[in-house]
């Protein structure tokens, strides 16, 4: 999920952005998710972060997806914890790895992809190729 949630449509300029945002984002937004889990709040804070969670991404997700995942990022853990409990440490360390894995392999994909669209443009003489090719 967290190459898919990176990966740009073709020829997209902010690939790469979204990928360090993503990951920065995710980065903080653990780090807050942490504040809130790690002190053993009752149900009813973590609903409450729950809500303010969905409020900020709502607010955030169209201006800026880095800071949307500051409250993205402590909404889904949250609502993961309390599905499944499993070790706050253990929920906090996997979100980490998995996003940081998923947006070097995305951004590893997106250069490929656009080494791969250089050399056929240059092989056809600096004419730009279909998307559907």
């Amino acid at each position: 999920m967290s190459v898919v949630a990176v990966l740009p449509p073709p020829r997209a300029a902010h690939s790469i952005s979204r990928a360090v945002h993503r990951i920065i984002g995710t980065a903080l937004g653990v780090a807050v998710t942490a504040l809130v889990l790690l002190l053993g709040p009752s149900v009813w804070v973590l609903i409450a972060v729950i809500a303010i969670g969905q409020f900020g991404a709502e607010i955030l997700i169209g201006r800026h997806y880095g800071a949307a995942l500051l409250f993205v990022t402590p909404l889904a853990l949250t609502v993961a914890h309390l599905a499944d409990p499993v070790a706050v440490p253990t929920l906090l360390v996997d979100r980490v790895v998995e996003t940081a894995l998923g947006g070097v392999v995305a951004v590893l994909i997106v250069l490929a992809v656009r080494g791969l669209a250089r050399q056929r443009s240059r092989r056809l003489g600096g004419q730009r190729p279909p998307l559907n090719a």
